[in-house]
């Protein structure tokens, strides 16, 4: 549904401290919400969804913390939806706050079963709503005309 750039979440990790903690994540995003990327099995999951505002598409991304793959791991679990063009942010925020606040030693997916998924909704929450009055907010990644979503017929 979005289009989506893994290289573009990279340019948040511009310092040593974020980079740092964000070393050992698992990072899965796509622009399709049938788990192609398999974002339920990653600490941090985007998948490309869409919202409306007024009569206008908003591209957006389900954003999903905590998953793991290994055997006895969960699935992620999801934490809130934002305009795609935010999601550089949210994984920014989602990067401070595990170098923040992880105990030694922790793993992302231990640090988000323990903090919880209303901590990183508080944590994340200016970034969800649309600014109507951005067009930005209407422009997919890498697209230059405002973004309209697949309809079914």
């Amino acid at each position: 549904i979005t289009a989506y750039d893994l290289q573009t979440l990279g340019i948040v990790l511009d310092t040593p401290e974020r980079f740092a903690a964000a070393r050992d994540l698992q990072v899965k995003i796509s622009g399709c919400p049938n788990s192609c990327a398999q974002h339920y099995i990653a600490d941090v999951g985007f998948f490309g969804s869409a919202r409306k505002l007024g009569d206008r598409d908003v591209p957006t991304y389900q954003v999903l913390v905590g998953g793991g793959g290994a055997p006895g791991d969960a699935f992620a679990r999801p934490v809130l939806k934002v305009p795609a063009k935010r999601a550089p942010d949210v994984f920014r925020r989602v990067v401070e706050l595990f170098a923040a606040e992880r105990q030694p030693g922790e793993r992302f997916y231990d640090f988000a079963r323990r903090i919880g998924v209303e901590r990183f909704q508080s944590a994340l929450a200016e970034f969800e709503a649309p600014d109507s009055a951005d067009p930005e907010v209407f422009v997919d990644w890498a697209q230059s005309v405002e973004f309209r979503a697949p309809r079914a017929r």
